[in-house]
């Protein structure tokens, strides 16, 4: 049995080619065009041609974004990949893997001249999980790249601490003139939840039986960001109660970005964004006395990172160690 090979027939459309004994035998992979053809020859290796072996594809980047795309990226929690890999694809697509890390200096000299560093690391590590991705051979037999060395990146940037006030909510809710926008706003604030876990729940999982909440999806793959099951607030129990329904869901179709932005500029409230309300939660939790324990598990984050967040707004914990100090004078 010979290797299969890619190739262009005829008729403008590409195939696998491969002889098994003294027959030859093709596969097409049903597109014209070539990156394409790439992409589903690999994939068709990884599945149903491993027993045939397999030839080396001199990949571009383009080519790994394209197999990672449709085998990885509808797994994680959010769209970043994508967003990512727009910036991402004009200046490394053409690439092949070993060329990447001689030209990530140009691309991070060229994006800081628009966005923040951490803005480009975001965009770096996308770029660096694709490569590992296709370098690692677990679950599919062969790696499709060899590993590329690693490249130098920003660095992380400490996180933001801007959390909003009761009267910042407050005016929030008054100038919003968007009943979905006003509901998610009550959501983020009381469930802590980030930004596509809201977006992403259905009635079924809001027991208003139990006044539980469960975040995660037991149809979406589990990933690093956790979505905790967290109780429905007194609150929040009655805005829920008030558009509840049988099925869909809770918030509808479409992100939210855009329009809190615009809330916010209505409010005469600075540095707002979805994301913020996750973290508004966290910190009045932490100053009011909550365990950081406690709001790692309503966060669906590790302890490590809780800690190195908002262990400045939880101080009390300290407090009767510090008064012994001097003996409690």
């Amino acid at each position: 049995m010979s290797i299969p090979s890619l190739k262009r027939a005829d008729n403008g459309y590409w195939y696998a080619f491969w002889t098994d004994g003294r027959r030859s035998k093709r596969k097409g992979m049903g597109t014209k065009d070539q990156n394409e053809a790439k992409a589903r020859f690999a994939q068709w290796l990884l599945i149903d041609g491993q027993d045939q072996g397999a030839t080396k594809i001199d990949y571009t980047v383009a080519d790994l974004w394209t197999i990672y795309e449709r085998e990885r990226a509808p797994q994680l929690a959010s769209p970043t990949a994508g967003f990512s890999w727009r910036l991402l694809g004009p200046y490394f697509g053409a690439l092949t893997p070993d060329m990447v890390p001689s030209k990530v200096p140009g691309y991070i000299e060229q994006r800081r001249r628009k966005v923040r560093a951490s803005t480009v690391r975001r965009e770096l590590v996308q770029l660096r999980a694709i490569l590992n991705w296709a370098a690692d051979a677990r679950g599919r037999g062969s790696a499709l790249i060899s590993p590329v060395p690693a490249f130098a990146m920003p660095k992380e940037s400490p996180p933001r601490d801007r959390w909003l006030t009761d009267v910042e909510i407050d005016r929030l809710y008054a100038a919003s003139d968007d009943e979905r926008i006003t509901l998610f706003m009550r959501l983020a604030l009381e469930t802590a939840g980030r930004k596509q876990a809201l977006l992403d729940l259905t009635w079924d999982r809001v027991d208003f039986e139990t006044k539980v909440i469960h975040l995660h999806d037991p149809m979406r793959v589990a990933t690093k960001k956790r979505r905790a099951s967290v109780p429905i607030s007194p609150a929040l129990l009655p805005h829920l109660e008030a558009v509840r329904k049988a099925s869909g869901p809770v918030l509808g179709q479409g992100d939210v970005y855009q329009q809190i932005r615009r809330i916010a500029r209505l409010a005469s409230v600075p540095n707002v964004s979805p994301n913020v309300f996750r973290h508004t939660a966290a910190t009045k939790m932490a100053r009011r006395g909550v365990p950081l324990w406690i709001i790692a598990k309503v966060l669906g984050n590790s302890l490590e990172m809780v800690e190195r967040v908002y262990a400045k707004h939880a101080p009390d914990d300290l407090r009767a160690a510090v008064d012994l100090i001097s003996g409690g004078k």
